[in-house]
């Protein structure tokens, strides 16, 4: 495995914690990223596992980042 990386704060709107890490590795000639998003703000708690293949297009990676980015989560006090 390559471009194993260490969890990283991540930014998620309105979410306390959120962390994030990811690894590439190639199968079969296939460059792959996997990994995981997680964020906790009380009472919930948000687990996203991810997996994006080159042939299938790098492209789901920007998507991925605008979902990610367009979380938010509001408080109803």
């Amino acid at each position: 495995m390559e471009g194993l990386r260490c969890v990283t704060p991540h930014s998620l709107k309105g979410v306390q914690y959120a962390a994030h890490r990811f690894v590439r590795y190639k199968v079969s000639e296939t460059m792959t990223i996997h990994g995981w998003v997680y964020g906790f703000a009380e009472p919930y708690q948000i687990f996203i596992i991810y997996m994006v293949l080159e042939k299938e297009g790098y492209d789901d990676l920007k998507d991925l980042e605008k979902i990610l980015n367009s979380f938010e989560i509001i408080s109803k006090k």
